[in-house]
């Protein structure tokens, strides 16, 4: 008989824990999913840029709209191609327009690239349609792009 303070391979216990090989290998993949989440973030934060820019070109054409209808006076957007930047105008008694405010930027990476409306401009007349309309094109840093288009009647729609 054997007795108990012999050393026995079969009763050896495994020391609690993780070995080192264990430790780096879940290191790297926590390292490898959150570069992935990062890159799908940095994705999903350009396009609500590029969708924030759109909502608010909308707001503003609408709030042109109808300050146009509510003053008596033709206004518009006149669009800085290709520009982050856009003029809200009045039209003067000379029927020239006139600046209202500052200039309004999109949010950064945004730019608008194209217009197509005569001048540049989305006009609105006191009656609520529009005098020039088209497609305003916005692009982000990426290349991916959206069109606002507006027509006679003064209704905007998007499209990507």
């Amino acid at each position: 008989m054997t007795s108990p303070s012999v050393f026995h391979p079969a009763r050896r216990s495994h020391p609690s824990g993780l070995s080192l090989l264990e430790l780096l290998t879940a290191v790297l993949l926590a390292g490898i999913l959150s570069g992935i989440t990062l890159l799908g973030y940095a994705r999903m934060t350009k396009q609500w840029r590029l969708n924030a820019a759109v909502r608010q070109l909308v707001m503003d054409l609408k709030v042109t709209r109808n300050r146009a209808i509510a003053e008596n006076i033709a206004q518009r957007i006149r669009f800085e191609i290709p520009s982050s930047l856009y003029r809200r105008q009045k039209q003067t008694a000379s029927q020239d327009y006139a600046d209202v405010g500052p200039p309004v930027s999109l949010p950064d990476g945004i730019q608008a690239i194209d217009c197509t409306a005569r001048g540049g401009a989305i006009a609105f007349q006191p009656r609520g349609h529009a005098s020039t309309f088209g497609t305003v094109t916005v692009r982000d840093s990426d290349g991916s792009e959206r069109r606002l288009i507006v027509d006679m009647a003064g209704r905007m729609r998007v499209e990507r």
